[in-house]
Formats: C-alpha cells, sequence, structure tokens
C-alpha cells in the first residue's frame, strides 16, 4: 500500500458563510476581507497551504471537501485528492482540492483521487466546484478566469512540492538579503 501524503492546512473562509477572511502569511493571522453582497455563501470550506508559493505569487489555495464547517484560522490535517487547474489574471492558479486525512476522520477514508473519487463525492461535484470557483473570482473578486480540467492527487502532489520548493528558495534569497543588509548597517 502506498503511503499517502498529508499536509496542514489554515481555513481561510468557513463553509456556510458570507464573509471572505484572507490569511495575511506576514503577521501569521487572518483578517476580515470583505462581505458578500450577493445572496450566496461559501459551499465549501477553503484554505491555503502555508510555506508554500505558486506561479501566481500566493500560497496555494484549498477547496476543503467535507461536510462540516471549520472556523478561519483552524489548522486541519488533510491529503490531497487532486485539483483544478485555474488560469487566473493570466497566470496559473492551480486549486488544490483535499479531504481531511484519515487521522482525522475515517468517513473519508474511500477518497482516494478526485479522478476515482467524484462518484463517492457526487455525480455533479466536479461541475459544481467549477461553477463554484468561477462565480468566487469572475464576480466576487473581479478577475478574469479561466476554468481548466481536474487532475488526479499525484499532480496536485508534485504542484505542491514545486510550491514548497519556490517558497523555500524565496525565503533563502530573502536571508541572504538581510545578512547583506545588515553587514552594511554595521559599517
Amino acid at each position: 500500500m502506498e503511503t499517502e501524503l498529508n499536509i496542514d492546512i489554515i481555513i481561510e473562509i468557513q463553509k456556510g458563510t458570507d464573509i471572505k477572511y484572507k490569511y495575511d502569511p506576514t503577521k501569521k493571522a487572518i483578517f476580515c476581507d470583505k462581505i458578500i453582497n450577493i445572496s450566496k455563501y461559501y459551499q465549501y470550506n477553503q484554505g491555503v497551504i502555508p510555506n508554500t508559493l505558486g506561479e501566481n505569487g500566493n500560497t496555494l489555495e484549498v477547496i476543503l471537501l467535507m461536510d462540516e464547517p471549520l472556523l478561519p484560522g483552524t489548522y486541519i490535517n488533510c491529503k490531497f485528492l487532486g485539483y483544478l487547474d485555474t488560469i487566473e489574471n493570466t497566470k496559473k492558479n492551480p486549486i488544490m482540492i483535499m479531504c481531511p486525512s484519515n487521522k482525522i476522520s475515517t468517513k473519508y477514508i474511500d477518497f482516494i483521487d478526485i479522478n476515482n473519487s467524484i462518484n463517492i463525492l457526487k455525480t455533479n461535484s466536479r461541475e459544481i466546484i467549477r461553477h463554484f470557483i468561477y462565480e468566487k473570482k469572475q464576480i466576487e473578486e473581479n478577475k478574469s478566469v479561466k476554468i481548466s480540467e481536474f487532475y488526479g492527487k499525484d499532480e496536485a502532489t508534485e504542484i505542491f512540492i514545486e510550491a514548497l520548493t519556490k517558497f523555500s528558495n524565496k525565503q533563502k534569497i530573502c536571508s541572504n538579503k538581510n545578512k547583506i543588509t545588515n553587514y552594511f548597517e554595521k559599517i
């Protein structure tokens, strides 16, 4: 049996709310970003994967498939199911699709890969997720977005590792700049 990659994500937006929160990695805090002025609510818990950096310069976004709402700021251990490929304002923005790890709940033990598990979720889950992301990005955030295809957990894991590496490399560069700046401040 293959080992599953489980990681902690931080919830930004609680399922069932009309309030959009945003995680600020520099302050390590959640802020109220906006209140939706249309008669909608968030259908999924949404979050980010800390210490990652996507092609668009932001942390990787997550849609968390689970029945229960989680409070913003909650960390939860999750497993990858796949990702939805999107382009936001001309930059790639893969949105990770995850569910709680088996350690958190055995309810999702059969959720293995978005391409194999989607029938367990609901037959129309892919379209619901696509529509939800389109509305969230296009209408609420006023961003140009192109929704593409779903890809499986192996591809999602590759993107996660790339984003982790990109974040780590950026941290090293910033650390080296600080060392140089600190050196010149001492002179």
